[in-house]
């Protein structure tokens, strides 16, 4: 799992644009964002829209070849974040032209197979940007997205207090944000992990102050021997501003 990084839309030969290969070519100078030579499963993120992508990195030239699913759109000159998800092959040589669109067409074939989910958890009382920022975020690294909302006992179990908002409050206020492919469901009252079970991810995206799950997570899977998803945690968005204690404090 690579951690995304924000490049220019570069001009380049253009040859992809005529075999109806719409592309986007990523020139890259830095040093702190190094991918292996390959082709990758990713998503990109251009003006707050995801796009699903199949790329070609080649380390040599820090050049990044981005193949676009389903859209035509103009990104020169433009910036978009890139979210490298995995990788499917090593770069390789072709005997001619055929070969290697044969090869890009069974490489599109096998990510549109390949569905990435994301977890997530949390209580989500006073639903605010910081929330919608963090789940935004976590979509970015699959292509669906699950959500564990805590019901009230364990809400009250883990924090001494009970939340001011229902858990059927906060359930609905989740599942009316404009989230594509955003599933929100309830934790088990029996078991903390079956959404685990039930779902399993690719992803666990935690937030911030979420780390009384790090070693929980990791020994659920060891006791599983179930290989351990990638844990990503969450750079706070304004947490001085925006966080439900706060909030709640401000309200009161």
């Amino acid at each position: 799992m690579i951690h995304p990084i924000t490049w220019t839309v570069i001009h380049w030969k253009k040859l992809w644009r005529t075999l109806w290969f719409p592309t986007a070519n990523l020139s890259y100078s830095g040093d702190q964002w190094i991918l292996e030579d390959g082709v990758y499963k990713m998503n990109i993120i251009h003006q707050g829209i995801q796009y699903p992508w199949m790329g070609t990195y080649f380390a040599d030239k820090k050049l990044l070849e981005a193949h676009l699913f389903d859209v035509d759109i103009d990104l020169y000159d433009q910036e978009i974040t890139i979210y490298p998800l995995f990788k499917i092959r090593e770069n390789k040589s072709f005997d001619g032209l055929d070969a290697l669109v044969d090869q890009i067409n069974d490489d599109m074939a096998l990510i549109r197979n390949i569905s990435w989910k994301v977890l997530t958890f949390g209580t989500f009382d006073h639903l605010h940007p910081g929330h919608e920022s963090y789940l935004e975020q976590a979509r970015a690294y699959g292509d669906a997205l699950i959500t564990i909302v805590a019901l009230d006992d364990t809400v009250t179990k883990i924090k001494g207090k009970t939340p001011d908002h229902s858990q059927g409050e906060r359930l609905k206020a989740l599942q009316e944000l404009s989230i594509p492919h955003h599933l929100v469901q309830l934790g088990d009252p029996d078991h903390v992990y079956t959404c685990i079970d039930e779902h399993s991810p690719e992803v666990i995206y935690l937030g911030y102050d979420q780390h009384s799950f790090d070693e929980g997570l990791i020994a659920y899977y060891t006791w599983q021997n179930k290989q351990i998803p990638h844990i990503i945690r969450w750079l706070a968005y304004h947490p001085d501003k925006y966080k439900s204690s706060l909030i709640k404090s401000i309200k009161n």
